[in-house]
């Protein structure tokens, strides 16, 4: 996750070996946390308008993530 960017980051480590496979916006300002089961990704964010974050859900296939509709 990277703060300053609003952005969550996919990686594929085989090995000794990490890559960077997909980099997508958070959905919302400030992602501090993260979670994942199979192939679902839910971030929370604490930053917005009056300081309300939000909870975002992506699919993830392949190395990449997709944001779950609505």
């Amino acid at each position: 996750m990277d703060v300053e960017s609003n952005e969550i980051s996919v990686f594929q480590v085989k090995s000794n070996d990490l890559r960077l496979t997909n980099k997508i916006n958070s959905g919302g300002i400030m992602p501090i946390s993260l979670t994942s089961k199979d192939s679902l990704v839910y971030v929370v964010n604490t930053g917005g308008t009056g300081g309300n974050g939000n909870i975002m859900g992506f699919h993830l296939s392949h190395g990449k993530l997709s944001m779950i509709p609505d």
